[in-house]
């Protein structure tokens, strides 16, 4: 009887001391981990995202001992090991905005916020005003452009709009406004700025850029009769009426001095016949048949060459 304890004890002591010495002899698990003695179970594994022991199996007949595991990693972007992102660029709240340029509407002190603070862009450097000819629809995108050259309205970086005119003189094809003219109301024709600038434009018949105009031309820069003005260097000289030829400053010129045939001292006559007269545009005298006579045959200075009143004109009586 005592040799049978002895051997049961000492069975036990010797199974308790290879136990001891596998649990010593393991590598360092990266999931949890169990030394199952018999047939054993399978071992635990880690819990999601590191914080949960496996815990092995108990094997049938044997005995089975749980060891700690070290868990899963973390999962990227968050700390739930699950993968989700849940940092402050990933929070389901609201973003609260904080200065102009961070691509949110502060509607305390902003108006628009397109992600940057250059103006020129829709929206100005610090946010307090969406520009002209531009919208802003989503905060953070870029703005949009809305300037359309040609269609009447004056947007954006046009200094003139021609409408459905087209280009004219004075505002170009992409809607700059030319050197010594004026358009002040879009779609309709663009004038002289002023007179004395030395750019020869609109209705002007000669122009200068000194203090007081040269003889021949008047200070509202109209050629004066019987002299003809150079558009290139502003000069202006006598013409030489009855020479046939038709100079600047002359209305006509027939060749002869003889009254009541058109053209008298280089200006036009009105054509009478039997007692009743009619018109010549461009004599500077105004007819029931005509809407305008301004003496002159050109267009574009509000009386065509037909004297017929032009777009945005009206005629003085």
């Amino acid at each position: 009887m005592t040799h049978r304890v002895r051997l049961a004890l000492a069975g036990k002591g010797w199974c308790a001391a290879l136990v001891t010495a596998c649990a010593a002899a393991l590598p360092a698990c990266s999931s949890s981990q169990a030394i199952v003695l018999g047939t054993g179970g399978e071992s635990g594994s880690g819990g999601a995202g590191g914080t949960t022991a496996g815990a092995g199996g108990g094997g049938a007949g044997g005995v089975s001992i749980p060891l700690t595991g070290v868990g899963g990693v973390p999962g990227t972007g968050g700390v739930d090991g699950t993968g989700a992102c849940t940092g402050p660029d990933c929070s389901t709240e609201p973003r609260v905005p904080l200065y102009c340029g961070d691509g949110l509407v502060n509607p305390d002190k902003e108006v628009c916020d397109d992600g940057n603070t250059v103006g020129g862009d829709g929206c100005t450097a610090i946010c307090d005003q969406v520009e002209v000819g531009w919208v802003c629809p989503t905060p953070g995108q870029p703005c949009v452009n809305t300037t359309r050259c040609g269609d009447g309205k004056v947007t954006g970086s046009e200094t003139c709009d021609y409408g459905s005119a087209g280009p004219s003189a004075g505002c170009d094809a992409d809607c700059n406004l030319q050197p010594g003219w004026v358009c002040p109301v879009p779609g309709l024709p663009c004038q002289a700025k002023e007179c004395g600038d030395g750019i020869l434009a609109s209705n002007e018949e000669c122009e200068y850029a000194t203090v007081a105009p040269p003889k021949g031309c008047t200070t509202v820069c109209r050629i004066e009769p019987g002299y003809d003005c150079n558009p290139t260097t502003h000069t202006c000289a006598p013409t030489v009426c009855g020479n046939g030829a038709v100079e600047r400053g002359e209305q006509c010129d027939d060749g002869d001095t003889l009254p009541f045939d058109g053209c008298h001292q280089c200006r036009r006559e009105p054509v009478c016949s039997g007692g009743v007269c009619v018109s010549s545009c461009g004599d500077g005298q105004r007819f029931a048949d005509e809407e305008c006579d301004d003496g002159n045959l050109r267009a574009g200075d509000g009386c065509s060459s037909t004297c017929k009143l032009e777009k945005g004109f009206h005629a003085r009586i």
